[in-house]
């Protein structure tokens, strides 16, 4: 491998891990505690941040208690009132603009935060 190409890997490396560890900051400072898990790709245009064990213990009981569209419902939200700290993070992180944000979580804990970016130096976009 090519010294350019191991520092580009360390950098995108570095980029990816730097977006998991700011996602699950801003979970854990609102929610009191962050996912357990997170791992983060950075593709192109797309970022992709896949968060595990994400529940508070009080959703983890709705949750078994056949309540989940509940925490759903308030997970969402939260999510849309969060947005704008998620896109700065990744913005910042990145270099780049977010230009579409979605979220989805699932009944067994985990989520997916994923962010469309802009046009990259090259003027590549979606």
């Amino acid at each position: 491998m090519a010294e350019h190409d191991r520092e580009t890997a360390t950098t995108d490396h570095q980029i990816e891990a730097d977006i998991s560890r700011e996602i699950v900051r801003i979970h854990a400072h609102y929610y009191g505690r962050g996912p357990t898990k997170s791992k983060t790709f950075v593709e192109d245009q797309a970022v992709l941040c896949l968060l595990g064990e994400i529940f508070t213990p009080a959703e983890e009981i709705l949750v078994e208690g056949g309540r989940f569209e509940e925490v759903r419902s308030n997970r969402i939200a939260f999510q849309d009132a969060v947005e704008g700290m998620l896109r700065e993070a990744v913005e910042r992180i990145t270099g780049r603009a977010v230009h579409s944000f979605l979220s989805q979580i699932s009944e067994e804990g985990f989520a997916s935060e994923v962010f469309v970016l802009g046009k990259d130096e090259a003027g590549t976009s979606v």
